[in-house]
């Protein structure tokens, strides 16, 4: 996965102008309990969509029980699918 090594570029390497390197488009849902985003993105894998999940918590100890922020970083060719079923299980 070439999105988290766009560094490369400056060194000589693979980076993001290659096809398959974009930078990824990041979606904010804001502070959600995970379990109400993990069937979205887990659909969204199923699809073939290149998906994230970026959950954050401030609270460690007791993460699984408050909402945490939430983002998905998704491929800019799957934007519009992502925004699409994320909208319908009225998570945007």
């Amino acid at each position: 996965m070439g999105w988290f090594d766009r560094f490369r570029t400056t060194t000589g390497g693979r980076g993001a102008d290659e096809p398959g390197h974009e930078a990824p488009v990041e979606i904010d849902l804001g502070m959600r309990h995970v379990y109400e985003v993990e069937p979205v993105v887990a659909a969204l894998e199923d699809e073939g969509c290149r998906v994230y999940l970026v959950d954050q918590s401030d609270i460690a100890k007791a993460a699984e029980l408050h909402p945490k922020r939430c983002r998905v970083l998704v491929a800019p060719a799957d934007e519009a699918r992502a925004r699409e079923l994320l909208t319908e299980a009225g998570l945007l």
